[in-house]
């Protein structure tokens, strides 16, 4: 018991030494909102200073697109294109279907973790891609000069499901030789 008071007191005395601190700092705060230890705006550190500063205006992401379309574990830094001028399709995003009517096309399109389904029209964005085109096909996406093609992944089969017959030739060519 002795020792369980003793570390309650200590707790006590430790809480009790830290709100004198804390009433202290801001008692002694000015109107300017300095106190007994100079922040890093008062020492003059250039990142608080460039935040401060009501001039400085980062510039729109948009601007550094071309930094974000060159891989940055590649040699070359080149942007991943295909033989047909397509950038590679960016990753996690799988395009489920697409349904069709008279006046639209809609493309469903899963991404992200937890996989989250989207519906997408013509000028609709997705992690910093814009669908450009939406066909049966696929769906052509664009981020600045890059463009790349969702294609649908085909269906498994299903369980159960029977296989088509073997082609007449190929049934031929592995049947044994008779005599």
């Amino acid at each position: 018991m002795n020792a369980r008071l003793a570390r309650r007191l200590a707790l006590s005395a430790l809480c009790a030494a830290m709100g004198c601190v804390l009433w202290l700092e801001l008692a002694t705060r000015g109107e300017d909102g300095a106190g007994l230890v100079p922040g890093p705006a008062e020492l003059g550190h250039p990142v608080v200073a460039a935040r401060s500063d009501p001039a400085f205006a980062p510039p729109p992401i948009a601007a550094f697109h071309d930094i974000e379309a060159r891989p940055l574990f590649w040699a070359s830094r080149r942007p991943i294109a295909g033989a047909d001028g397509l950038a590679a399709a960016p990753s996690g995003l799988v395009l489920l279907g697409v349904v069709r009517d008279e006046e639209d096309a809609i493309a469903l399109i899963r991404h992200g973790q937890p996989p989250k389904l989207e519906r997408l029209k013509e000028g609709a964005a997705l992690e910093g891609w814009t669908v450009s085109e939406v066909t049966l096909n696929g769906v052509l996406l664009v981020r600045g000069d890059a463009r790349a093609e969702l294609k649908p992944r085909p269906a498994p089969p299903a369980a159960g499901a029977a296989r088509p017959p073997p082609s007449p030739i190929a049934s031929q060519q592995s049947a044994p030789a008779r005599r």
